[in-house]
């Protein structure tokens, strides 16, 4: 069974649930990771606000719904791919994590240092208050923004002596740098800082040493303060291990992503028939502005275009004429339309066909038969080649990659759950609702 057809067999458990079931509900299974009520929920971003919803808005709910779970399995088949490649175990993954435990264990601990030793005083606000013309509001931001700077001035120094920090003499003086990547900038009583682990990040310093020097200060008080957040306990509360396991996951499927892409690299050959075939590339996004008319049936649209091209006012035709909600609001107006920024549309075909002031032909679309009347359009422009060609390159990897989720998907992996409570009548209801 694809996932097309599983996702259409979760509807009635969304509609049902979403935003009211247990935290606990199980939605789908990837593998061995359970996706609940709860991610999806945050997922979303929102609750609603209370009371009855109409048709329309439990609609527009479940789409959000199942485009927010389609995301979270793609997601977790990804990771779970990753992980099988040994995506997690590379240099870049392990570095790369590394660093941001650091930066969130550090980062914790200040706010715990600030939390527990930051603390304003009444008087002291008053004065600012009087002295400066400022609100309570402003006077306390201003008294403990000072103090959070004296306090991080204090607590690093206490720190460096901690944990024996020491700077390499390399970082002094002036002149152009000539470090080796083998030579350390800066040790300490557990890290050593070699230039190489740090080289590409340097290279923007250039022979400005005292750039260099501020940068390895940097990274060496995120690395002792981190080492005060693991030894206050700061790596074992949920707000660490959940920040930590949502960037591991996200890296992980960037590196998989990655290496999809290097074995996917499209040829010259490959691009060139790519571009050859889309016509969009080789011209720059045109900017045109036009008028629209929607009718039921195309010899509607017909005989309304007839009356536009024998001297109609479309303004008018379209107050009259055209179904689309909102045309006796705008008569007809659609504002200014970009053409030419991903493949042409059927509609986008129509109006490049026209001069200013033409009439299209009738265009089906979702809702009926359209006409639209060209006012203006920007001038034709050819794309620079480079440009073409990447755009080329990324969406022919795009497809490729679509490939390879398409396969996932159908892989097995995926199971999707619904509550033996939930019955198939109540849910029939609904839908005809």
């Amino acid at each position: 069974m694809t996932l097309r057809v599983l996702f259409a067999i979760t509807i009635t458990l969304i509609t049902l649930n979403v935003y009211t079931a247990g935290a606990e509900t199980p939605v789908a299974r990837v593998g061995s990771k359970v996706i609940t009520l709860e991610e999806l929920n945050r997922a979303l971003g929102s609750l609603p606000s209370g009371g009855p919803m109409t048709a329309d808005e439990k609609l527009e709910r479940n789409a959000r719904a199942l485009e927010a779970l389609k995301g979270m399995i793609d997601s977790e088949l990804l990771y779970q791919e990753a992980r099988n490649a040994g995506a997690l175990s590379s240099p870049e993954f392990v570095r790369k994590s590394n660093e941001y435990q650091d930066t969130v264990l550090a980062d914790l601990y200040r706010r715990k240092l600030f939390d527990e030793k930051i603390k304003v005083v009444d008087a002291d606000v008053d004065k600012l208050m009087a002295d400066r013309g400022v609100t309570k509001e402003a006077a306390t931001a201003i008294l403990q923004s000072g103090k959070r700077k004296e306090l991080m001035m204090v607590e690093t120094a206490i720190l460096l002596e901690k944990y024996k920090v020491e700077l390499s003499p390399d970082l002094a003086g002036k002149g152009e740098p000539s470090i080796k990547d083998s030579a350390t900038l800066a040790t300490g009583s557990f890290f050593n800082i070699k230039y190489g682990d740090v080289k590409e990040q340097a290279k923007r310093f250039g022979s400005d040493k005292a750039a260099l020097l501020e940068f390895v200060a940097g990274i060496v008080e995120e690395k002792i303060f981190a080492a005060e957040g693991r030894a206050n306990g700061l790596a074992d509360i949920a707000r660490y291990k959940e920040q930590v396991g949502e960037f591991d996951h996200s890296l992980a499927v960037n590196i998989l992503r990655q290496r999809l892409d290097s074995q996917n690299e499209p040829s010259k050959k490959e691009v060139a028939a790519y571009i050859a075939a889309n016509e969009f590339l080789k011209y720059q996004p045109r900017y045109a502005a036009a008028l629209m008319i929607v009718t039921k049936t195309k010899e509607e649209a017909e005989t309304v275009r007839k009356k536009a091209l024998a001297g109609g006012n479309f303004y008018e035709l379209a107050t009259k004429y055209s179904i689309a909600p909102d045309a006796q609001a705008n008569a007809g107006r659609l504002g200014m339309m970009t053409i030419g920024d991903r493949s042409y549309t059927v509609v986008d075909r129509a109006l490049l066909a026209e001069k200013t002031g033409g009439v299209t032909k009738p265009v089906q679309g979702p809702h009926g038969f359209s006409i639209f009347k060209l006012l203006e359009i920007t001038g034709k422009k050819k794309r620079d080649d480079g440009e073409a060609r990447e755009m080329a390159r990324r969406a022919l990897l795009e497809g490729k990659f679509e490939q390879y989720m398409d396969k996932l998907r159908k892989s097995g992996q995926v199971e999707i759950m619904q509550k033996e409570e939930a019955p198939a009548k109540p849910a029939d209801s609904a839908a005809r609702q």
